[in-house]
């Protein structure tokens, strides 16, 4: 990755990696609003992510970041409701206050959503990607969130319990099929942020063998989304030209693959 300074960027710059649920989001905003971005892979299992550049960008060593016209930003759902303010041409809100007022309620909860759910299942499922020697030198110069949360995982205390992430998903995910209980989307039947918030956590723990079959409403919301041009063409076209089984199954070996090479810690 080369040098980059985000006050010397101009436009709209996207930086990504496909199979971050939290990208997603910001991937299908992006192409729901029909808006011209430079995108940037970053490398995750190559920890193209942890580098002096990159952190120039976002200091959590993280993906989703943006920078537009010289502003950087990071997490994911602050992102959405940058976009939606900053290029309200396409509205994905809801006209009404009391919608709004909901839809925002379901950003506020996919925000909290990601640690104790995708992340804690994905390493408990033992696909989480584990700091090599120089990773950690660097959490621990940089990053000091991931040093705690990889000391926690190593303590048995985050990221080890099956059964436990598995609790907290179920609960995460019967919230959402009791929200759509004779409703096409989450907020007043209109596609809406909310909706664009949690179907990638929806889509990718789904890649990686998580079962939604207790779901009915999550699953038909879900196919509801993949028929839109927006999931075809700006998030299921950046994965694998495979199928849906046969990209979960990639998807999990190199996960794991990973996860046991390189002298990880």
């Amino acid at each position: 990755m080369r040098t980059l300074n985000p006050e010397q960027m101009t436009g709209l710059h996207l930086f990504y990696h496909p199979l971050s649920n939290c990208a997603g989001r910001v991937l299908l905003a992006i192409e729901e609003k029909g808006l011209k971005v430079e995108k940037h892979l970053i490398d995750l299992l190559k920890s193209k992510q942890l580098t002096d550049e990159y952190i120039a960008i976002n200091p959590k060593g993280e993906v989703p970041a943006i920078v537009h016209d010289g502003m950087a930003m990071h997490e994911s759902v602050t992102i959405l409701r940058y976009l939606e303010e900053t290029f309200p041409e396409v509205s994905l809100s809801p006209k009404e206050d009391s919608l709004r007022e909901q839809m925002n309620d379901w950003l506020d909860a996919a925000g909290r959503s990601h640690e104790p759910g995708v992340v804690n299942y994905v390493y408990a499922k033992g696909y989480g990607r584990l700091p090599t020697p120089r990773d950690w030198a660097f959490y621990q110069a940089h990053i000091p969130h991931r040093t705690r949360f990889h000391e926690e995982r190593r303590k048995g205390l985050v990221g080890c319990d099956i059964k436990q992430a598995e609790a907290v998903l179920h609960d995460q995910f019967s919230k959402l099929e009791l929200a759509l209980e004779g409703r096409e989307y989450l907020v007043g039947n209109t596609y809406s942020l909310a909706d664009i918030a949690w179907f990638p956590n929806a889509f990718v723990l789904q890649v990686l063998g998580y079962s939604l079959q207790p779901f009915p409403n999550v699953k038909r919301w879900m196919k509801r989304i993949e028929s839109r041009p927006a999931f075809k063409h700006g998030y299921r076209k950046e994965l694998p030209p495979v199928p849906m089984s046969l990209l979960g199954i990639i998807a999990r070996v190199v996960t794991k693959i990973v996860r046991k090479t390189g002298d990880r810690l």
